[in-house]
């Protein structure tokens, strides 16, 4: 005797077995009406056949009183997404896996606004485009209830482009000035810095942080929302130390007279000890 409905109007699917009219004791209240037997008000029920003598309804005995259990559920699913992708990521495969406060639940879903299929709890997708996708999911629990959710993500593949601003080292400085590595980008992005391969707190630097003249690396990343990643590698050399000159060959002469002998030929010679370019 199968029911369907939600409880708000129950029925049984009950036909007339034998000729001529026949009615139903319906507990509770209810209708009769093109051979349905109906109870309103989703109480708990019972009906007693062919009281009327009319004989038996599918083969029940006439005045055989009938119970069956009758809901008055009418609150829908509460849906969820146990697994899903995160709202940005740059991984072009999704797989999410719904649930409902209610057992039995039916579910069916849409791919970004494609037509409905049916899912056993378990969506997946692969080889997605980049940019936004939306799962809507259609969960019907057994007596009709239903119950819509969705999800929106978006993919992304590319990684940042860092754009620097300020006044960058050349290959050679003596530090007179500080060194800053300005960056700008469109959408939010975490910075990370390196001085000589280890973390660096800041994208400025000072005469206190380089102490030793040396060479020096300097690294940034850019990690975006997505999970993309991008890097900018500076190297420079910092000197701090003026030339040491260094003369030879130089002829005698007096204190008194700056200039050399009459007829003496000489040569001067300087060394740095620091090649320019």
């Amino acid at each position: 005797m199968p029911l369907f409905g939600n409880g708000l109007n129950a029925y049984f699917g009950i036909r007339n077995w034998d000729a001529g009219t026949w009615g139903a004791n319906i507990i509770g209240g209810g209708n009769l009406s093109g051979g349905n037997i109906g109870f309103t008000g989703g109480a708990a029920g019972q009906f007693v056949t062919g009281q009327s003598g009319i004989g038996s309804l599918s083969g029940t005995a006439a005045g055989t009183a009938i119970s069956y259990p009758v809901s008055n559920d009418v609150t829908a699913p509460t849906l969820g997404f146990e697994t899903k992708p995160d709202a940005f990521t740059n991984i072009d495969t999704a797989t999410f896996t719904l649930s409902s406060d209610k057992a039995g639940t039916i579910y069916r879903y849409s791919f970004d606004g494609g037509s409905y299929a049916v899912s056993n709890g378990v969506i997946n997708r692969t080889g997605l485009s980049e940019g936004q996708h939306t799962v809507a999911v259609a969960g019907a629990d057994p007596v009709g209830n239903l119950s819509l959710t969705s999800y929106t993500w978006t993919t992304d593949y590319r990684p940042p482009t860092i754009i620097l601003t300020g006044n960058q080292p050349p290959p050679f400085t003596n530090m007179t000035d500080d060194i800053n590595f300005g960056t700008t980008e469109s959408e939010p992005v975490t910075y990370a810095y390196k001085l000589d391969g280890a973390a660096f707190g800041k994208n400025v630097l000072t005469r206190s942080d380089l102490l030793s003249d040396k060479s020096y690396s300097f690294e940034i990343d850019a990690t975006d929302r997505a999970g993309n990643m991008t890097a900018k590698l500076f190297s420079w050399t910092v000197d701090t130390l003026p030339p040491a000159i260094t003369l030879s060959n130089v002829p005698p002469h007096s204190p008194m007279s700056p200039r050399p002998a009459s007829g003496l030929q000489s040569r001067i010679s300087i060394r740095t000890g620091k090649t320019t370019s």
